[in-house]
């Protein structure tokens, strides 16, 4: 069988990056991994991953590429945030004078519950749709500016009772030992990571995220950086020393007439009818602007958003808020299109590096995007069919040279055919 041919704007891509593999093969790995990752959708394990590169090394190189290779996830991230930034400020005046967001939110990854070998599942509550899931979560901080978009971070989140439990079975095997961080401390981890290359753009920063992060601390975080926060709220949270769900009473009570915006969501221009405060949230310095949003001017429910940035008017603010929903379109592809949930690697460490080489793919598609300049607007699954075409382009000049080489086109389709075994 003759050898992988990689795709050309992926090998540039991997080139650009300079990311810190330590040998050629690895690198070649890599390159193999998010290839097949695209071009079929999301392979659901390392050996089917092998099989459709349709690669003559066998499965175990793979599947040591992941669990015994000495190359570390957070360094990988490390290079990808600097030649990220990098690559903005090379742009110089030809970067659009806009606002930085950040997203930060968590992603859901669930397994059956009987698989019970993976060291970093366990049991997580299900605030979406109740109950419980047997799974992980990982914490993820997304950038846009302008058009260019990308995932800077993904780290798993694990519960204090996963980490003794792991930790058990480590200290036998002599392994480095488990350290719990909550939500809030990894994306707080996150953000300071961030905070020196985004400071350097000389542009106002937005954190976006929802009501799960906002805490007091992780607000007095944000503005410790010189950014600005738009988040939701929760209606027990009290401003000027009262619940914030008492303005929706008052406001519907003594008839307190609601501004009407429109916005723009998947169903097109939509109203909604917002009633904005200013004060100050226990344990958060400075004053705030809370605004109140429903969908219907005599509405009981409502919801409640935050902003550090009192000059925004409510339809600035919500509209700035609409680009944390970029950050599930990000999971969509992931887990749909890319397989980000469909991993069978066992120890924190592969998976770790299954995360992140699963982003990277992504950020490939995005980069691919933004590098082709279209007037009209493309979606990630458009730059998703062009690999896959040009994937199976590839594949048949393989099947064709092998059929000149055997002098019977039967002949090449069986030999091509002749994937390595499984591991």
């Amino acid at each position: 069988m003759l050898n992988y041919q990689s795709c050309p704007s992926l090998v540039k891509f991997f080139k650009m990056l300079d990311l810190p593999f330590l040998n050629q093969p690895e690198f070649n790995h890599a390159i193999r991994f998010v290839d097949t990752l695209i071009a079929h959708e999301g392979a659901s394990s390392v050996s089917e991953i092998n099989r459709l590169s349709g690669n003559s090394t066998r499965a175990e190189s793979l599947c040591d590429f992941l669990s015994q290779s000495p190359w570390q996830s957070d360094e990988m991230w490390r290079q990808w945030r600097q030649w990220f930034f990098s690559f903005l400020l090379s742009l110089g005046h030809q970067l659009p004078a806009l606002p930085v967001y950040l997203a930060l939110d968590d992603v859901s990854l669930i397994k059956p519950p009987d698989s019970q070998h993976f060291e970093f599942c366990d049991w997580h509550k299900d605030y979406k749709n109740g109950g419980y899931f047997w799974g992980v979560v990982a914490v993820t901080i997304r950038i846009k500016i302008g058009p260019f978009e990308t995932v800077l971070g993904a780290v798993p989140y694990l519960r204090e009772k996963t980490i003794r439990k792991a930790n058990r079975k480590r200290k036998k095997e002599r392994e480095p030992l488990l350290v719990f961080r909550s939500k809030s401390d990894i994306a707080a981890d996150l953000l300071r990571a961030l905070a020196p290359d985004l400071q350097k753009l000389h542009r106002p920063v937005y954190v976006l995220f929802d009501s799960w992060y906002a805490s007091a601390p992780f607000m007095r975080q944000v503005r410790h950086h010189g950014f600005h926060y738009i988040c939701s709220i929760r209606s027990n949270r009290k401003l000027d020393g009262v619940k914030v769900s008492t303005l929706n009473a008052a406001a519907r009570r003594n008839r307190e007439i609601t501004r009407r915006i429109m916005l723009e969501t998947s169903s097109g221009q939509t109203p909604y009818f917002v009633l904005s405060r200013e004060g100050r949230l226990n344990g958060v310095p400075g004053k705030v602007k809370v605004v109140l949003s429903r969908r219907h001017p005599r509405s009981q429910s409502a919801e409640y958003f935050v902003a550090s940035d009192r000059s925004l008017s409510p339809h600035e603010m919500l509209k700035k808020y609409q680009n944390r929903w970029f950050v599930e379109v990000d999971y969509l592809y992931a887990k749909m299109r890319l397989g980000l949930d469909k991993f069978r690697v066992r120890r924190m460490m592969s998976f770790e590096k299954w995360l992140f080489l699963v982003f990277l793919a992504l950020n490939y598609l995005y980069w691919k995007r933004a590098m082709m300049k279209k007037k009209t607007p493309i979606i990630l699954a458009d730059i998703i069919r062009m690999h896959q075409e040009d994937f199976h382009q590839r594949e048949m000049r393989e099947v064709c040279k092998l059929a000149i080489r055997y002098h019977s086109s039967r002949k090449g389709i069986q030999h091509y055919l002749q994937r390595p075994k499984a591991a």
